[in-house]
């Protein structure tokens, strides 16, 4: 600094404590700012740190129900199936399946197995959203008697050829086209190799 002509040096405190104090300052302002943002944000509501969940896409969506493709519900939008809610841990199946529930009521008379007008029961039958499992009493109640009698010991492939459906069924796999089956029904005038015509006439086996 020049004064008067004689050169006059700057002390470093003069420079060093205004700049310390501007500092601290903005390192007080950045600090307050952070601890009210994390004051504003909302708390866990069961008590938990915050974190933050990882997206779930259409494939890993499988961990809870299968939605990604070659499935029943590869088309389906998030909406169709949780709606507007906040959480998609609420769900519901009667968006789409929306059976009248005397009519779901009627295709459920033979179920033992705690059929209920619920998302979360249908949830726990069909888990993979395809067709559930069902006991041989049940079977035979609803569909053919397999409980007991020539069909007991005959496995679900036997007469279901597809795993992924049993709404296919085939009785030629054990019943062979041959004598044995043609003379007991040369008199009978509709008689056909042909599975639904089997079911047609012996609907108990």
């Amino acid at each position: 600094m020049v004064d008067g002509g004689n050169h006059q040096q700057t002390k470093p405190s003069k420079i060093v404590r205004p700049l310390a104090r501007a500092m601290f300052t903005m390192r007080v302002v950045t600090v307050l700012a952070t601890t009210l943002a994390a004051c504003d944000a909302p708390a866990p509501t069961d008590g938990a740190a915050l974190t933050t969940s990882p997206p779930v896409n259409r494939e890993s969506h499988g961990s809870f129900f299968p939605i990604g493709a070659g499935t029943f519900h590869v088309a389906l939008s998030c909406n169709n199936c949780h709606g507007d809610d906040a959480t998609f841990a609420t769900f519901t199946c009667t968006s789409c399946h929306a059976h009248d529930r005397d009519a779901a009521a009627a295709r459920h008379t033979f179920i033992t197995t705690g059929y209920q007008w619920d998302s979360n029961a249908c949830l726990k039958c069909h888990p993979t959203g395809q067709e559930a499992a069902i006991s041989p009493e049940d079977h035979s109640a609803k569909y053919f008697p397999i409980a007991m009698g020539s069909h007991a010991k005959a496995a679900c492939a036997d007469c279901h050829p597809f795993a992924t459906t049993s709404k296919t069924f085939t009785c030629t796999n054990c019943h062979a086209d041959n004598d044995a089956l043609k003379l007991p029904h040369a008199t009978t005038p509709s008689y056909r190799f042909d599975s639904f015509a089997c079911y047609g006439c012996h609907p108990k086996g």
